[in-house]
Order: structure tokens, then C-alpha cells, then sequence
């Protein structure tokens, strides 16, 4: 049987299929050449750095009798702290196969916040970067550091080590829990998200859903901690034969090279992302003589009239070769997408497929497919899952994907799955007639005026944000006088704050002056009251989300006061 006939293979099969991968059984090779390249990775020095199936096979196998050796049993936490990479697939492989949790950390957490996850999971091993390890070396439940930028712990096992793989007894089953996600913390306590084998066996199947793998390479810039790219962009790609480039850089040039080295077709992405693609786009086709300028504006105008994405690749050949010329669409998700962006790049036929999830349902509630696609709106339900809106309006999910609970927490655990088995997600939204579901704000995001009148933060940003010379806004709900107003602080874009570097005054009196002329697009009582201009970076949490906790905070006292 061949990889890419596998849509029409038995849905068992299909689980049974993904299960005897994870754990390293050899059958998994009938499905794929064992020599086929299935991770890489850009080095510092431009070279790329490669993995077969059958090296993660075999480096798996060695990692897990390692393991085993020293004490590693069902249930134990191991703890990973490196960059995204090809290791990452050895090592969850190798936690897999003794039964074991993996923790994946953020690699830019702060050593308080390191601190608080190990004394929380408490770890027996963790494995990290050779410049990391002193993080660890103080926390008396880790046992011991391994070291993944040196492959001498793999060359300890003997090739007779591994001839038999039944050395260990493969102790797993699809409810037990083999990942904790620590929670991003936008109201400042991580929590551990329990994931059980069967969550990812459900999402990975579902994926097959949404989009064509076949003949896919995708290139990976999240960090793998993220559970969307963990799933998406990690785990199904490798299960269906996908390719996956990884680069150290974030730099748009270093993308864009990469895309152009490898002709990816996939990218995993947020709004973020996006929206700084968008902009250098168009202040290339800005530095373009007038009759090209003229040119494209002239094939815009046209492309909204196609509905093929094959005419529209072809009318803006020149745009797609800036990205390898192979791109397919770019698969969305962790914060909301302005509409326009989706727009854009959907006019010069890249899609975007927007999805909407929470590591709580491991991760995702639905999304946009090849099959069934709005641009506005955040997909369809997963198939084998269900959805209800409360009469408040909230979200709730219900299905194979919702998590096992938060580790340690089963207070917290309650609060958010009720004794139907719903999970409440906290945001809220609506579902057409057709079937999509659309997210139009936080429960607890939402301010209320004096008035009685509510205000969506969400809904008046996705509106201001279509200022091109805004970066980031946040809209906030500060209280004066026991009531709360809306206030807006947005940071400006990083060639603006160059420009006007000898008059700030001026580029904060250009930006206000633009949001209150977007005001027009807002009832009244939703347009700021207030609005701060400040180049710095909103603090964020993992997944990109705004930390409004904080951004509030730092309003207030550094500049209210």
C-alpha cells in the first residue's frame, strides 16, 4: 500500500496504521521507503542536515533502551528543552515506547517560569541544548541531563542492542497520557494540559480531512511546545509521509530562502506571520516602476473575479516564485486573522486555512478546508466531535479530543469540563447556517460600559488593525471612576519608528490621527477614548497571544499614573 492512497484505507486500519509508527514497529516501512528523507534542518553554516525513516527508526529504539536502562518507567516525566528539530521525533518516539510523558518547554521561558513546571511535573530526565543544561542542574527530581547536541549517549547502545526490538515491553494504551502542554498563562498560571495517545490518534486522522499531503513539504517555524505545530506541522506530516524543513532563523529572508531551497508547500502559521508577509508584498509592488504597479493592480481587480486558485497562481507567477513557486496554502491558527489578509493571499491563489482550537482539545475544534471553505469564519466542526453554543454564547466541545484534564488539578479540571463531558472553551461565537463557526470575543475579555453597553475587544481590533502602519494594537478595558472606558495602545511598524526617530510626537500624531479616521467603522460607544502610541513589543505567551494581564499592567503604571 502507498502513502498516498491513504484517504481511502479503513478507519481501524487507519488507527492501528498510526499506533504501530509511534511505537517503531517495523510494518510501519510497508507504507513508506525507509530511505526516504523525512526531517531536515538548515545549520548555522547554510548546509542541510537530514534524517530518514529509518534513522528516526533506529534512534528511537536506541533512545528508548537508554531509557529503560536508567530507570525510566510508565508514567515518568521527561522533560524536553531544545530547539524545534529533527531529535524531537527520536525522542517522543523513544518517551512513547517506555510508556513515559513528554514535556516539551518553551525555549525562551524565563527561569521563573522553568522553575515553576519542573517543581510542578517534576521530571526524571530532561533532555536539552548543550547551552541550556545549567537551567536544570539545580531541581533534585531530575535525575539526569541529557545533552541532545551530542550524540554520544546514542553511541553507548551497541548495534546487537537493537536487533530485537521486544527488549521492551511496550506498556501503552490510547487513554493514557503521554504529553502535558504547559497552558501559555495569559492570566499568569500555566497550567498542565494532559494529552492521551488517543487525542493525537484522533487528530491526525481527522487531518486528512482538511487538506492534499500528498507530495507535500512543509516548512516549520513554530516551536514544536506549541501543540498546533506539534500536531499539525510535526506529527502528521511525519505519519503520512510529509517532509518537514526546519530553520533556526526567522527572518523573512531566511523564510523566504528556505522556501525558494526546498519548494515548500505547506507553512504552519500565525495571523502574525501573515500580516508582515502582507505588507512586505506590497511595498515591493510599492517600489515597482509605475506600468508594473499599474500591472498588478490590474490583475487584482481581475483575480477577484476567478474563482480557480490555478488562473491565479499563474496571473501572479511572479509572486508565487518569491515563495518556490510550489506553495499550496498556509495553514492558521493560535490568534484571530483579519479578513483582509485572508483576502489578500487569497487573490493571488495562496489559501489560507484558518482553524480555531485550544491545547485543552489537543488542539483543534475545526477548521477550513479544501472541501469546505469561508473566509471569515474558522471552519467546520471535526468530523466525530460535537459543538454547542451556550445561551450566553460561549463554545463548547465535546469528543475524542478533549484532554485527559490538567495534571495534578482536578479542581481546575472541573471548572472547564462539566459532568456532560463538555469542555468550555471561554470564547464566544456562533455557528451559520452552513454549518461554520465564526469566534467573535473572550468571555472575559469583554468590557462593560457605564451604560450597560458590552464591548468585544477582538471585534475593534480585527477593525483598527487593518492600519498598515500599526504593527499590534491591543484594546483594553480600564476602569475610571468604578467604570470601564476602551482604551487602545498600538505599537507602530519598526520602518515607521525609523523614519520619524528625530520626531516621535510626529508618528504618534500620524497613527492616532489613522485610528480615529478607522474609528467611522465603529458604533460610537466601541471607539477608543483613549489612544497610547509605544514602540515596544506586547508581551505575548508561546502561541502569540497578547498577555493583556500585563500589557494592562504596564499601562497603568507607566503611563496612566
Amino acid at each position: 500500500m502507498i502513502i498516498k492512497d491513504i484517504n481511502l484505507i479503513d478507519e481501524n486500519l487507519v488507527q492501528d496504521w498510526i499506533m504501530s509508527f509511534l511505537l517503531s514497529n517495523k510494518n510501519n516501512f510497508k507504507y513508506r521507503n525507509p530511505n526516504q528523507i523525512a526531517l531536515e534542518l538548515k545549520k548555522a553554516n547554510g548546509n542541510w542536515y537530514s534524517k530518514t525513516y529509518q534513522e528516526i527508526f533506529d534512534e528511537s529504539i536506541k533512545l528508548s533502551l537508554y531509557f529503560k536502562q536508567l530507570g525510566i518507567e510508565k508514567g515518568d516525566r521527561i522533560v524536553i528543552f531544545h530547539e524545534s528539530g529533527p531529535e524531537w521525533a527520536s525522542v517522543f518516539i523513544a518517551t512513547l515506547r517506555c510508556g513515559a510523558i513528554l514535556v516539551p518547554l518553551d525555549i525562551k521561558s524565563t527561569s521563573f517560569e522553568i522553575e515553576k513546571i519542573i517543581n510542578d511535573c517534576q521530571p526524571k530526565f530532561v533532555l536539552s541544548s548543550s547551552e541550556a543544561k545549567e537551567n536544570f542542574i539545580n531541581f533534585k527530581t531530575v535525575e539526569q541531563i541529557i545533552d541532545l547536541d551530542n550524540n554520544a549517549l546514542l553511541e553507548e547502545i551497541k548495534p546487537e542492542d537493537i536487533t530485537d526490538i521486544t527488549n521492551i515491553n511496550i506498556n501503552i494504551n490510547i487513554k493514557d497520557t503521554v504529553l502535558i502542554i504547559y497552558t501559555s498563562g495569559t492570566t499568569g498560571n500555566s497550567k498542565g494540559v494532559m494529552i492521551s495517545l488517543g487525542n493525537l490518534i484522533f487528530q491526525i486522522k481527522i487531518i486528512r480531512d482538511f487538506t492534499d499531503f500528498r507530495d507535500s513539504i512543509f516548512l516549520s517555524i513554530l516551536p514544536l511546545n506549541h501543540l498546533f505545530e506539534f500536531v499539525c506541522g510535526f506529527l502528521a506530516p511525519l505519519i503520512y509521509g510529509v517532509k518537514v524543513c526546519y530553520i533556526k532563523s526567522l527572518s523573512p529572508k531566511e523564510i523566504l530562502k528556505a522556501m525558494q531551497e526546498k519548494k515548500i508547500t505547506h507553512m504552519i502559521v500565525v495571523p502574525m506571520f501573515l500580516k508582515v508577509l502582507k505588507i512586505a508584498i506590497q511595498k515591493e509592488i510599492k517600489n515597482l516602476n509605475f506600468f508594473k504597479q499599474l500591472l498588478l493592480n490590474l490583475l487584482f481587480s481581475f483575480s477577484s473575479l476567478i474563482k480557480f486558485k490555478i488562473i491565479r497562481k499563474i496571473l501572479f507567477t511572479s509572486i508565487h516564485e518569491k515563495f518556490g513557486g510550489e506553495m499550496r496554502g498556509f495553514i492558521c491558527g493560535g490568534a484571530p486573522l483579519n479578513i483582509e489578509i485572508s483576502k489578500f493571499f487569497e487573490l493571488i491563489g495562496i489559501p489560507i486555512y484558518e482553524g480555531y482550537g485550544l491545547s485543552e482539545a489537543s488542539p483543534i475544534v475545526s477548521f477550513n478546508s479544501d472541501k469546505y471553505y469561508s473566509l471569515s469564519s474558522v471552519g467546520k466542526p471535526l468530523r466525530g466531535s460535537e459543538i454547542k453554543i451556550t445561551e450566553q454564547g460561549e463554545i463548547c466541545v465535546k469528543g475524542p479530543h478533549i484532554m485527559n484534564g490538567y495534571y495534578k488539578r482536578p479542581d481546575l479540571t472541573a471548572e472547564i469540563i462539566d459532568s456532560e463531558g463538555w469542555l468550555h472553551t471561554g470564547d464566544i461565537g456562533y455557528i451559520n447556517e452552513k454549518g461554520f463557526l465564526y469566534i467573535t470575543g473572550r468571555i472575559k475579555n469583554l468590557i462593560v460600559l457605564a451604560g450597560g453597553k458590552k464591548v468585544q475587544p477582538e471585534e475593534v481590533e480585527e477593525v483598527l488593525s487593518k492600519i498598515e502602519s500599526i504593527k499590534e494594537i491591543c484594546i483594553l478595558g480600564i476602569k475610571e471612576r468604578d467604570t470601564e472606558e476602551v482604551w487602545a495602545i498600538a505599537s507602530p511598524q519598526d520602518e515607521l519608528v525609523e523614519k520619524y526617530k528625530d520626531n516621535l510626537n510626529k508618528l504618534e500624531e500620524l497613527i492616532s490621527g489613522q485610528i480615529k479616521d478607522q474609528n467611522y467603522c465603529l458604533a460610537p460607544y466601541k471607539r477608543p477614548l483613549k489612544i497610547i502610541i509605544k514602540n515596544i513589543d506586547f508581551p505575548k505567551t508561546h502561541t502569540r497571544k497578547i498577555k493583556r494581564n500585563e500589557l494592562k499592567s504596564y499601562l497603568l503604571k507607566e503611563i496612566k499614573i
